[in-house]
């Protein structure tokens, strides 16, 4: 444990406020292997949106009169499109060393990236020059609309995750406090920490814990101060708040960022 002063640092969950349109404020949680969220809702724009997600991959999809978009995650790769009657344009990452960018029109297709630093670029069609225009004119609103189902997606997610307040304490006993403001007790079992500073890194799973609402349960670093031991605790996480500055985040057991805390001594 490092030598520093007690100082305690409470922070309260980053939750983005987000205004998301009627088609997406229908949304319905199936309990099963892998989370669901979905809408099916048409709202006054004609809007659907729809979201899946596992440990392991994440899918999103919106569609509206005028275009539809979705994006796909897992570990190796981010897949964006972006459709409209006039093209579809597809935007890749591979295992952060590639990007390539694929777009498909009446005129021809074009694909460019960038594979290990090399550029390249494949023309197959009947006028490049159009489609390199279109292809300017599609790229503006396919990043204003990859944002919107964004934000229709951390919307869907914060809402169905339990209210709780994350709290930390540096010094001579350093410690992580997690509060139920909920109404219903929440199963923290398969949460995980992280706590890191510039160049070092500590991670601890909670176990079999259950907050029951109202209450709160504190992971301490080490064994904790004879005389205070307390029954809502976990000892000996080996999860060091480290001095000076440094960066906590929680993750649910399907792996979403609940916290991310920046602390300062």
């Amino acid at each position: 444990m490092e030598s520093k002063k007690d100082t305690v640092v409470t922070a309260l969950v980053i939750t983005l406020v987000i205004s998301i349109p009627a088609a997406a404020q229908s949304i319905e949680l199936d309990q099963g292997q892998n989370k669901f969220f979905k809408s099916d809702t048409q709202g006054k724009f004609g809007s659907s949106f729809q979201l899946d997600f596992s440990s392991a991959r994440r899918s999103s999809y919106l569609k509206t009169p005028q275009y539809s978009v979705s994006s796909t995650t897992t570990p190796q790769k981010t897949v964006k499109t972006y459709s409209t009657a006039k093209a579809d344009l597809t935007i890749s990452y591979i295992n952060a060393t590639t990007r390539i960018e694929k777009i498909t029109t009446p005129y021809g297709t074009l694909v460019t990236g960038v594979r290990n630093g090399r550029r390249f670029e494949r023309f197959t069609g009947v006028n490049r020059t159009r489609v390199e225009k279109i292809k300017s004119e599609v790229k503006e609103k396919y990043h204003k609309s990859i944002s919107e189902l964004e934000k229709r997606e951390t919307k869907a997610i914060r809402s169905e995750l339990p209210d709780l307040k994350v709290g930390i304490k540096e010094g001579e006993t350093e410690y992580v406090n997690i509060t139920n403001q909920a109404s219903e007790p929440v199963d923290l079992s398969g949460w995980k920490m992280v706590s890191t500073s510039s160049d070092l890194s500590d991670n601890f799973t909670v176990g079999q814990v259950t907050i029951r609402p109202g209450h709160t349960y504190t992971f301490y670093e080490g064994e904790g101060r004879r005389g205070e031991l307390k029954t809502n605790a976990v000892y000996d996480t080996g999860l060091t708040i480290y001095s000076g500055s440094g960066r906590l985040k929680v993750y649910t057991d399907s792996g979403l960022t609940y916290a991310d805390i920046h602390y300062y001594s």
